[in-house]
């Protein structure tokens, strides 16, 4: 699949992005097209800064390609799992303080109903669930 292609079936679909500066916004883009097709655009504001905080991870920590994939479950649960190549498990969230990193997923767990980290070969899937 080339970066910025889609994959798409009714309750799942895909894209694929580089590691550059422009894929936050391409990922809030695809997310808002994705909750408008399937209805559920109460999900969009904290689906939409959950989804920027995880593709910006993968762009100034993994600097891997990524595969962004949205998916609605029918009891309405939004996940957003990004996939990249770079097998270091992210940082642990942090509270404010002097460290400038970890701050993004202290973040993803205050607002996500759940979030976690699956290794895959070759790299590792970050996942947030909305209820």
């Amino acid at each position: 699949m080339q970066p910025g292609s889609v994959a798409s079936d009714r309750h799942r679909s895909t894209i694929q992005l580089d590691a550059d500066p422009a894929s936050p916004a391409r990922a809030r883009a695809f997310l808002v097209d994705q909750l408008s097709e399937w209805g559920c655009l109460h999900l969009l504001e904290v689906g939409a800064l959950l989804t920027s905080e995880l593709v910006t991870n993968v762009v100034l920590h993994a600097s891997t390609p990524m595969v962004l994939a949205v998916s609605l479950t029918s009891t309405q649960v939004l996940r957003v799992e990004v996939t990249d190549l770079a097998p270091d498990r992210p940082l642990r969230p942090r509270l404010p303080g002097t460290s400038t990193e970890g701050r993004g997923l202290a973040l993803v767990a205050a607002l996500a109903s759940r979030w976690g980290v699956e290794p895959r070969e070759g790299g590792k899937t970050v996942w947030v669930e909305l209820r």
